[in-house]
C-alpha cells in the first residue's frame, strides 16, 4: 500500500487518499464497489457466513439490496453534511470509544444511523469537521480484527496517520495537504 494523493472531495472539510494500486480515491472506491452488484454478489457468497448469524440472518441476495440501497444514501448524505460542515455533529464519531484525540484521530461513519448499517467509512480526523477518508468496508462482524478484509482498514487507518504526521499535518490547520492534493 502506497500513497499517490490526497482527493478533496469537499473544500476545507473532506478529502481521500488515492492509493497508488488504485484507479481511484478511497471514497470513490468504495461506493464504486458498494453499487456494484457483481463485486457485492461475489463478496456475500464469500462471506455467506457472517450473514446467517442471528444478527443478521438474510440472504446474500437480501444483502446485496441493503448495500445498494444503504450506499446511495450514504453517499448524498456524507457529502450534503460536509458542504454544510456538520461531519463531527452528524456523520463521523471516534474509531475507539474512549478516543478523546483531536490530531490524527482514528474516526468511523455509518452507512445507516439505525442498528442494520453494514457500511463503514474510515478517516482520520484533523479538527472540528475536517476529514480525510482512508478506506471503507462491509462490516458483518462485531470486531474489525475478525476479517481480513476490516483487519486491512485498520492498518490503513495507522498507514495514513504516520502519512500525515510525517507530511506535518497534525491538524485542521495544516491545510497543506489540500495544496499536496492537487499537485498530483
Amino acid at each position: 500500500m502506497e500513497i499517490d494523493c490526497i482527493f478533496e472531495i469537499v473544500q476545507d472539510s473532506l478529502a481521500a487518499i488515492k492509493y497508488k494500486e488504485d484507479e481511484k480515491d478511497c471514497f470513490d472506491e468504495c461506493f464504486s464497489k458498494w453499487g456494484d452488484i457483481e463485486y457485492l454478489e461475489k463478496f456475500f457468497h464469500q462471506n455467506e457466513s457472517d450473514l446467517q448469524d442471528e444478527f443478521w440472518n438474510l440472504s446474500c441476495e437480501d444483502a446485496v439490496l441493503k448495500v445498494l440501497e444503504e450506499a446511495e444514501q450514504f453517499k448524498n448524505n456524507i457529502i450534503d453534511v460536509a458542504e454544510k460542515g456538520n461531519l463531527d455533529s452528524h456523520i463521523f464519531v471516534p474509531l475507539h470509544k474512549n478516543d478523546i484525540a483531536i490530531k490524527r484521530s482514528e474516526s468511523k461513519a455509518y452507512g445507516r444511523v439505525d442498528r442494520g448499517a453494514m457500511l463503514r467509512l474510515y478517516a482520520i480526523r484533523l479538527g472540528e469537521n475536517v476529514y480525510v477518508i482512508t478506506g471503507g468496508a462491509i462490516k458483518l462482524t462485531k470486531q474489525l480484527q475478525e476479517r481480513e478484509h476490516t483487519a486491512q482498514e485498520l492498518k490503513k487507518l495507522k498507514y495514513v496517520a504516520d502519512y500525515l504526521k510525517k507530511l506535518g499535518i497534525d491538524d485542521d490547520t495544516d491545510y497543506g495537504y489540500l495544496e499536496f492534493a492537487n499537485k498530483n
